[in-house]
């Protein structure tokens, strides 16, 4: 796999102003990803084009033009103010495409 995307993650808390969680840790993730130096990773910015997309992973890879893509979602867990608060993600979930993007070669 030389090349992967990080999809927008899914907030499912209750509370929409929880988005920023999910968004950051959709940024970890790329940020963490894009360490490897042999792996292409998308950029947050083109990603966020599909997030709520209905569109198939396999069209979303070829039109990202890459093999992988990540996929998950990330909360907190108890309520605004409260003096316990969770962060909560699931282990993201990697589609392999079997896609291999055109290099313009």
């Amino acid at each position: 796999m030389r090349s992967i995307a990080v999809l927008p993650l899914l907030n499912l808390s209750s509370d929409p102003d929880q988005q920023f969680f999910a968004d950051g840790v959709t940024d970890e993730l790329i940020t963490n990803l894009a360490q490897i130096g042999s792996l292409r990773v998308i950029s947050h910015t083109s990603a966020m084009a599909y997030s709520g997309t209905h569109k198939s992973t396999p069209q979303i890879a070829r039109e990202l033009g890459v093999e992988a893509l990540v996929e998950g979602f990330g909360s907190t867990l108890g309520q605004p103010g409260a003096h316990y608060n969770s962060a909560h993600s699931m282990p993201p979930l990697i589609a392999i495409c079997g896609h291999t993007p055109t290099t313009g070669n």
